[in-house]
């Protein structure tokens, strides 16, 4: 009986230990290139709720400036100049506010269309172009503006055509530029406060979400 059960025993074969499946060990994301990565920060931005109101704020300036370049229009004969620029900004405005609405529905909505990559490429050269333009329409109308001579220009007599700019648009051009002056003043000053903020909440770590986002990013791209 015995011998009969040690030749049981040996008709199966030894077991072997089979070595353990070393841990899964997540691939570290590849790096992108200095355009690819410069382009995730811009898609960052325009999904963040902050590009909302700028828009709000490029909106309601836009409506103004170009309801009065055309409610006034041809009634500043000396500085004709003053509601070309107010309308032509108005509408400069309203389609730099169409292309950031634009850039927010292909960052939020679009992510995994196939050629996302390029949308946002050419929405940001629009953006780009538009931007020019804007810096120089805007010094032009500074210039413009400025420049009036205030012992001249009148706001009574409109049969004095030399001299005659109606007060309200006057005003209100000068007026609309000191709010730019301001915007762009508060701009830097609400980013450094921002970074500052985050600093000092998130000492020494990054966001959970943000690096998700780096990183789907860097897998789809």
């Amino acid at each position: 009986m015995l011998s009969a059960r040690r030749n049981l025993h040996a008709s199966y074969p030894p077991a072997y230990n089979w070595p353990m499946a070393p841990p899964y060990v997540q691939p570290p994301p590849k790096q992108l290139s200095k355009h690819r990565a410069l382009l995730a920060l811009l898609v960052k931005h325009f999904r963040s709720k902050k590009i909302l109101l700028v828009l709000l704020i490029g909106l309601i300036l836009a409506s103004i400036e170009l309801a009065l370049g055309q409610k006034y229009k041809g009634q500043c004969p000396y500085r004709p100049q003053i509601p070309l620029f107010l309308t032509v900004h108005g509408i400069v405005k309203f389609v730099a506010c169409f292309t950031i609405i634009l850039a927010y529905f292909q960052a939020r909505c679009l992510e995994n269309f196939r050629y996302f990559f390029e949308l946002m490429l050419i929405n940001i050269v629009i953006h780009i172009l538009f931007g020019i333009f804007f810096i120089v329409w805007f010094i032009l109308g500074n210039v413009w503006i400025w420049t009036v001579d205030t012992s001249v220009i009148q706001t009574t007599d409109q049969t004095q055509t030399s001299t005659y700019c109606e007060n309200t648009l006057y005003q209100a051009a000068k007026h609309l530029l000191i709010v730019h002056y301001i915007l762009f003043a508060l701009t830097p000053i609400l980013g450094i406060a921002l970074v500052v903020y985050k600093i000092l909440r998130k000492r020494g770590t990054i966001p959970a979400e943000v690096q998700t986002g780096d990183y789907e990013l860097q897998q789809r791209w």
